[in-house]
């Protein structure tokens, strides 16, 4: 993943109809990654498949800023959505998440295939601009002490942005939001092992001065991944 584009980020986790399998993964490539780059003007979009955990799929899309996101370009996709994206619209089942988020922080000595996404859930705002601050403070460290972590990003959400979004489209307005994300790449699915699941527990992350309600860590795979500079 390397350092991520921008300060904006949208992630949206997804189960599908096995039946359509092949003909969401088509669509994603030859249509919506590539209008959400060059009509939206995002900065690059890449698809994950689920390891453990979680919803069956994950997507992650970059943008200059979380307002980017909902850009004049997003708008005009929102409210004239083609005949495919309607259709592939049917393919998605319950379960589905979808976020907006501001990057907190990213950084990375290499890139890594495998995400681990660990899902930060908190209970008041002082907690949220407690994990941005530990994030753009201490992230840097943190990941340099995880010997099998290639890449580490931290995610805020960005309800405002969110909210606007299910007022532009009414497919979606039901997805659950993520609150707090940290995305970690690593080489392997055998290095998630117990000493860095030891350090993405809430007693972990409260000895580190955020407190969290609820953490979760899904394990995903990449697929594939488009960028502004391949469309």
């Amino acid at each position: 993943m390397s350092k991520l584009l921008g300060e904006g980020a949208l992630l949206v986790w997804l189960n599908i109809d096995e039946k359509m399998q092949n003909e969401v993964d088509r669509w994603y490539v030859d249509e919506h990654f590539p209008e959400r780059i060059t009509e939206v003007g995002y900065l690059r979009a890449r698809r994950y498949q689920r390891i453990s955990g979680g919803p069956a799929y994950m997507s992650l899309m970059e943008a200059r800023t979380p307002a980017a996101l909902l850009s004049e370009g997003y708008r005009r996709a929102a409210a004239n959505a083609t005949e495919r994206t309607r259709a592939m619209r049917g393919a998605f089942l319950g379960g589905s998440m979808r976020s907006t988020h501001r990057v907190a922080a990213s950084h990375s000595r290499a890139s890594g295939g495998i995400v681990v996404c660990t899902h930060l859930r908190f209970e008041a705002q002082a907690e949220r601009d407690a994990f941005a601050a530990w994030a753009r403070r201490d992230l840097a460290q943190w990941m340099q002490a995880q010997p099998d972590v290639l890449a580490a990003h931290a995610l805020v959400l960005a309800r405002e942005v969110r909210e606007e979004m299910d007022r532009l489209r009414t497919a979606g307005q039901q997805d659950e939001w993520a609150d707090g994300v940290l995305l970690l790449e690593i080489g392997r699915a055998s290095d998630l092992q117990l000493d860095l699941r030891t350090v993405l527990s809430v007693e972990a992350f409260a000895d580190a001065g955020v407190n969290v309600d609820a953490v979760s860590s899904w394990v995903y795979q990449l697929m594939f991944g488009i960028s502004a500079d391949q469309v």
